[in-house]
């Protein structure tokens, strides 16, 4: 329909082309003043409906750009909603997981504590040379005071193993809460103008047609 409308705005504008150059090749010729004023004004009514067809077609040819842009907007659009909606999915699951950790990196804070008080009070009561200690005693000291140290150190590297799992999770997070901006602005830009914008880039609430 568009390249016959478009093949007849062709035809026109060839035609009156044609007849605006043998107008004025007649114009040319005429000596009666009279004749060449009626004359001009006849050329001129020539050129403006050749305009007139030349703004037309213009017209049809930017509507039909933009009616298939259009179409490549809202295939691009519904990838965009996709990606979003699958990339808060997934904030929605780091979330999940980041709680447990936080609230496990805290309760695992109370053996860290507990064992590096218990090191410190066996630090401060060491024995002294005064104390005249027997072999056996400094023996024992010794041995309790490895395992303290290595208690404690378990603690520690138990309670860093989660706080980097959390961490880890974290940074996650924000690469993904910086990926749904992005989509998200770039959606609003490519959205169809009869959806209603979508609070802090929702995209749960739209209705996607296949």
């Amino acid at each position: 329909m568009t390249d016959e409308l478009i093949a007849a705005f062709e035809t026109q504008l060839r035609t009156l082309a044609q007849q605006i150059v043998d107008e004025r090749d007649a114009l040319s010729q005429l000596e009666d003043r009279e004749a060449a004023a009626i004359q001009k004004e006849k050329i001129a009514g020539l050129e403006k409906l050749a305009a007139a067809i030349y703004t037309s077609r213009s017209a049809i040819l930017g509507l039909e750009r933009e009616q298939e842009q259009a179409a490549v907007n809202y295939v691009r659009w519904r990838e965009l909603v996709a990606a979003c909606r699958e990339a808060q999915a997934q904030i929605a699951d780091v979330e999940q997981r980041w709680r447990p950790l936080e609230d496990s990196a805290s309760v695992a804070l109370g053996p860290v504590e507990r064992t590096e008080r218990e090191l410190d009070l066996h630090n401060l009561g060491k024995l002294k040379p005064s104390d005249l200690p027997l072999e056996a005693e400094l023996l024992a000291e010794a041995k309790r005071g490895e395992k303290l140290k290595a208690a404690y150190a378990e603690a520690v590297a138990a309670r860093g193993k989660l706080l980097a799992k959390r961490d880890a999770l974290r940074v996650e997070w924000l690469r993904l809460r910086a990926k749904v901006s992005d989509l998200s602005w770039r959606e609003e830009r490519l959205r169809p103008k009869s959806l209603k914008p979508m609070p802090n880039g929702d995209m749960s609430q739209v209705t996607v047609r296949v």
